[in-house]
């Protein structure tokens, strides 16, 4: 397969220092080729995971001059740490070539790094470092005494992204009249300035249906480019998904059949549980069939080839 639904049954594919040069039918095998036979074998496109996160070193040099929350960083960057070797290997076997990796923790939590799963570390295989701004408003943030509630978190994103702005007119307004007074740097307003000038899209992690919609909603009040970060229960609302037209990353983390070994087990299954044990498989399909832009992710399962 070299495109969507466009297969050669007898090809010849050429790679010149890593990088596809050639494909088809009808394609002339340079004099200085090395040729390897691959008969009887499928050759097709590599995955996209659209989604996966990297915990924050704990040995990462300290943030300066940014927000003293330690819940908004957007000024981190994943890209130095992006890139795991094991895990790498692991995606790689599951047919995987490409990755999104995104900072784990955090309401405003950085700016995620797209990745090649190949050989020779971050330097060789870093594609983009500022892919995008990632924010989650479902978790309820630890180690901090505020945001303690989703309403909290809500408000706190939505402050920040309206401190950035006032921050960058600010600094314009400095830059053309100098002799006023400077506004004092900050490093978490400065990023994200940067990101919201720049049309950086931002990426909400959604928990359920709620938090879809909330994320749709406040997207749109602040005019911030968007995309979801699915749940994996879209089909509960695809008409609100459908009218945010926002596009959704939909996880391929399916429920494992409850335990119904004996009655007790049974009783404690409830039915909203097992109709979404039972429906779930088909959410992808039905996000597609509702006219959603659709990408995908192995993100959550314990072996990315499942």
């Amino acid at each position: 397969m070299i495109a969507p639904g466009r297969v050669v049954e007898a090809g010849t594919l050429v790679i010149r220092d890593g990088l596809i040069v050639a494909a088809g039918a009808q394609v002339e095998i340079p004099p200085d080729a090395r040729v390897e036979d691959l008969a009887g074998k499928t050759l097709y496109p590599g995955l996209i995971d659209a989604y996966a996160e990297r915990p924050w070193p704990e040995n990462a040099p300290p943030a300066q001059g940014g927000n003293p929350n330690d819940q908004v960083h957007p000024e981190r960057e994943i890209a130095p740490y992006a890139y795991d070797e094991g895990w790498v290997l692991q995606h790689r076997n599951a047919g995987i070539t490409t990755a999104l990796i995104a900072p784990e923790d955090g309401v405003l939590r950085g700016s995620s790094a797209l990745i090649a799963m190949g050989d020779g570390g971050t330097g060789a295989n870093l594609l983009r470092r500022r892919a995008a701004q990632h924010v989650s408003l479902a978790q309820i943030p630890r180690r901090t005494t505020y945001p303690t509630s989703t309403m909290g978190t809500v408000a706190l994103f939505r402050q920040t992204v309206l401190d950035a702005r006032w921050y960058d007119q600010a600094r314009e307004i400095w830059r053309q009249h100098p002799q006023q007074q400077r506004v004092a740097y900050d490093a978490s307003l400065e990023a994200l300035a940067g990101d919201l000038r720049g049309g950086v899209r931002f990426v909400f992690k959604t928990a359920d249906p709620n938090g879809a919609a909330r994320a749709a909603r406040l997207a749109r009040e602040l005019d911030v480019p968007a995309m979801l970060m699915g749940n994996g229960r879209e089909y509960q609302c695809l008409a609100q998904l459908r009218k945010a037209a926002l596009p959704v990353i939909v996880p391929l983390d399916f429920p494992k059949p409850p335990k119904v070994g004996d009655e007790g087990e049974a009783r404690e299954i409830g039915l909203a549980e097992l109709r979404h044990w039972d429906h779930a498989p088909a959410n992808p399909a039905e996000a597609l069939g509702a006219g959603l832009t659709v990408a995908l992710t192995s993100f959550g399962l314990e072996v990315p080839g499942d």
